[in-house]
């Protein structure tokens, strides 16, 4: 179980969710194309829209995409989902400590 994740080396580290991302580290690259999204507004894309009990989970039909942003490659979308709460604790990374209403 959890307990005992950070035995295997995958899953102890400095890189494991959430983060916090100290705002002053944060440099900004000009040279990063935008993050395209393919067919996200097609009509039926959204295969199933499902309440999990925490969050909203949408999963995606075939054909939709994202690339961009400095992603080595296109990718197939297959699900996304959103963290909210009450007031400024709904996201699950942190912004030079601050948590924000969602994610």
């Amino acid at each position: 179980g959890p307990s005992t994740w950070t035995s295997l080396g995958s899953c102890n580290g400095s890189r494991q969710s959430p983060i916090d991302i100290p705002e002053d580290s944060v440099l900004f690259n000009q040279s990063l194309s935008q993050i395209v999204f393919t067919n996200y507004s097609k009509k039926g894309v959204f295969r199933n829209v499902s309440n999990t009990g925490h969050t909203v989970e949408i999963s995606l039909g075939d054909g939709v995409w994202v690339a961009g942003g400095g992603l080595p490659s296109t990718y197939s979308a297959i699900a996304f989902h959103f963290h909210w709460g009450n007031g400024s604790l709904g996201s699950e990374h942190r912004l030079s400590g601050r948590q924000y209403p969602m994610e």
